[in-house]
């Protein structure tokens, strides 16, 4: 559950992707809008954050977990992106290495093996994620980058155990 401004509204529908990135753990995530309320939420309704606008109309929605492969709490906080007007991609810190100020990803290539990739990087939440703003896709398939035979043209085999991760 969760709300939406006034400025979205028009523009998010049932069925609608969000991705959202956990508080607690980093993970990130999609579910599909299920619900959206026709009607503002009443103050008393929803408790009123910092990042909230006092002066902005907010709208309860539903949405259902889509990944099988998360583990989220209820109660858990969530950061929502809603997919196709806040699209934001973000990726755990660990994923990420660096040459001087410059960032890059192990990614695998459509042969099947690693490259290198660089990225262009935006805000971390809670030292835990980073936004990734360009140089990469949600269809790419990201290499853990630590290990030994973690170098540019190594074979890859996706995992079929650990919700996508390349060994």
């Amino acid at each position: 559950k969760g709300l939406i401004d006034e400025f979205s509204y028009a523009s998010v529908k049932n069925g609608s992707m969000l991705t959202a990135v956990s508080w607690d753990t980093g993970k990130t995530f999609q579910a599909r809008i299920t619900e959206i309320s026709s009607f503002p939420a009443s103050k008393d309704e929803y408790k009123m954050e910092e990042s909230k606008n006092p002066n902005v109309s907010y709208y309860p929605f539903s949405a259902v977990i889509v990944d099988t492969m998360v583990d989220v709490q209820a109660g858990e906080r969530v950061n929502i992106g809603f997919d196709g007007i806040s699209q934001k991609l973000f990726l755990p810190l660990a994923y990420l290495r660096s040459e001087g100020s410059t960032s890059y990803l192990y990614i695998r290539n459509e042969k099947g093996r690693l490259e290198k990739r660089y990225v262009t990087t935006g805000q971390s939440l809670y030292n835990t994620v980073i936004e990734i703003k360009e140089g990469l896709t949600t269809e790419d398939y990201i290499a853990f980058p630590y290990g030994n035979n973690i170098r540019e043209g190594a074979n890859t085999v996706i995992s079929k155990d650990a919700a996508g991760i390349i060994y």
